[in-house]
């Protein structure tokens, strides 16, 4: 099974938006797991192109698993199998800081066979974790 990390800086262009939506029916297709937070603008809407395709994915989370509760979309995936949420970080942890998403963005690489950024914003953190891979 090909595992796709989907890391992308928040602020992102438009084109890059449609141009990374119009790939999501290629990775269902073929049946890619896409792994990623989920926490940008962009990849919550790939989280929900996916989930609508039946694609499945890995939410990794920057913040412990205690208080998270999945929204209406992620119910039935989870469910059935198509959808798994793990976490980087102890179950005390609530809140999202710089170093949680660091781990959470580490674990998402880490867990890839394949690594695609749409958008990476110069001189982001993110940028700085893709030049140590």
């Amino acid at each position: 099974v090909q595992t796709c990390a989907l890391p992308i800086s928040r602020e992102c262009p438009g084109h890059v938006l449609l141009e990374t939506l119009d790939c999501v029916p290629q990775w269902v297709k073929a049946g890619h797991v896409i792994v990623s937070g989920f926490h940008s603008p962009l990849e919550q809407q790939v989280l929900r192109s996916v989930l609508r395709r039946k694609g499945r994915v890995v939410k990794v989370l920057a913040r412990g698993m205690t208080d998270y509760r999945p929204i209406a979309e992620e119910r039935e995936p989870l469910a059935v199998g198509r959808m798994l949420v793990i976490t980087a970080c102890p179950p005390e942890v609530h809140r999202i800081t710089r170093e949680t998403a660091l781990a959470r963005n580490r674990l998402v690489l880490a867990l890839a066979s394949e690594i695609v950024t749409p958008y990476v914003a110069d001189g982001s953190p993110l940028a700085a974790l893709l030049e140590e891979k």
